[in-house]
């Protein structure tokens, strides 16, 4: 019973660890989208600007 109670409670310390991990993936891959959608920002400004002073 003591064995199935240590089983249970590894099982759930588990799905937390597994729970947190998805929190931060999430979190990551917003700030990289967050990211690129700056850079490209920057390149349409960049190649507006450079048009005009062709």
């Amino acid at each position: 019973n003591a064995l199935m109670e240590s089983q249970n409670k590894l099982k759930i310390r588990r799905v937390a660890e597994v729970q947190d991990e998805k929190v931060a993936q999430q979190y990551n891959f917003t700030l990289i989208l967050i990211t690129v959608i700056a850079f490209v920002l920057l390149l349409f400004r960049q190649l507006r600007i450079r048009k005009k002073l062709i």
